[in-house]
Formats: C-alpha cells, structure tokens, sequence
C-alpha cells in the first residue's frame, strides 16, 4: 500500500470517527447561538494572544488567570461545556494515533 493510500484511510477513519462527528456537531451547536459564537471567538482570541509570545510574562500571567476564569464562565453554557469535552475526546484520539505511530517508529529504528 502507498503512503499517501494509507495517509488518506487514516484520514478518512478519523473523519468518520464518533470523536469527530460528536466534534462537529457541537461546533456547529456553538456557530448557531450568535451570543455563544462570540464568547467562544473572544476565548480564542486571548489562547492566540497567550500563545503568540508577543506579551510580557506578568502580561502573561494576567491573561492566564482571566483564560481560566473566563474557561469556567463558558463551561457553564451547556453547548460549550460540550464543544470542550468533544474537543478533548478528539484531540485524546489523535494523540492515542500519534503515540501508536511514534511508538511503531522507534521500535523500528533499533
């Protein structure tokens, strides 16, 4: 099998996975309330703010404090609470494919 025939079975497995699709659906939850769309984008904005290392590190600090109470806020919307835990279910499954991958490889290299 070609790579790049493997690279799109993976693919399209992760893109048919319950992890995704549980992922999508609450993403297009989040996009249907316009007040949670907005709180949402804000939070992102600030998580690209914090990881853009453009600030101080008391500035920093700062917007990591306000992240995690902000974090707490959102979680409270039960649509959000949603998105974060799909999110996380999804990312949890790509990180499980790269550990099997990452672990395949090195046991090849000995």
């Amino acid at each position: 099998m070609e790579l790049n025939q493997a690279i799109n079975q993976l693919v399209n497995a992760l893109a048919n996975s319950t992890e995704f699709n549980n992922l999508r659906k609450a993403t297009q939850d989040v996009k249907k309330n316009t007040q949670t769309k907005n709180a949402f984008d804000q939070f992102q904005q600030k998580q690209e703010l914090l990881y853009s290392n453009k600030l101080s590190q008391g500035d920093m600090d700062k917007l990591m404090n306000e992240l995690n109470n902000d974090y707490e806020r959102l979680i409270q919307n039960p649509q959000l609470k949603n998105y974060f835990s799909a999110s996380e279910a999804f990312n949890n499954l790509l990180n499980t494919v790269m550990n099997a991958v990452n672990e395949t490889l090195s046991k090849n290299l000995n």
